[in-house]
């Protein structure tokens, strides 16, 4: 049997590891709380949470990118690391396919066309989101793949509870 070390939140808590409100380490099933900043490869920062509201949720629930998650097991509370994503384990790759042009009329009236701008259709499966590329006299070109497809993602991630 091994014994088990406490760290330093045990002993400021006064606990053992039978009687922690908090697990020494987060794994799948894990209550966490994180707070991160989300960068692209030239340091634009396109998402980010604070210590005061952070990103809650349960690891292996799918809620988070699976290659994130992976990442976060082991982590301790308090603990700060880089996690980097390659497009395959984020977004994915840019997909040509999912730039299409549709005619001008349907969209005339229910959104403005701007090029840049960014719409969203009802589908069957939920929503789908579309930047506008281009416009011309009878058709719009619309981008279908997800804003961060083809790009690597770094978060600077903080771990601020485990349950």
């Amino acid at each position: 049997m091994k014994s088990h070390k406490h760290d330093k939140h045990d002993e400021e808590r006064g606990c053992d590891n039978k009687s922690c409100p908090n697990p020494a380490k987060i794994a799948k099933g894990s209550h966490v709380a994180i707070s991160y900043i989300g960068t692209l490869e030239d340091g634009e920062v396109f998402d980010r949470t604070e210590e005061k509201n952070p990103l809650m949720f349960t690891l292996g629930q799918g809620e988070l990118l699976p290659a994130f998650e992976e990442a976060l097991i082991g982590m301790k509370l308090d603990e700060e690391k880089d996690i980097r994503l390659e497009p395959k384990d984020a977004y994915g790759e840019r997909n040509n396919t999912l730039v299409q042009e549709v005619p001008r009329n349907l969209l005339e009236g229910k959104v403005a066309l701007e090029k840049g701008k960014k719409i969203m259709f009802s589908t069957p499966k939920g929503h789908a989101y579309a930047e506008i590329l281009e416009i011309s006299g009878a058709s719009v070109k619309l981008d279908f793949n997800h804003p961060l497809a083809g790009k690597p993602l770094n978060f600077h991630v903080k771990v601020l509870e485990i349950s």
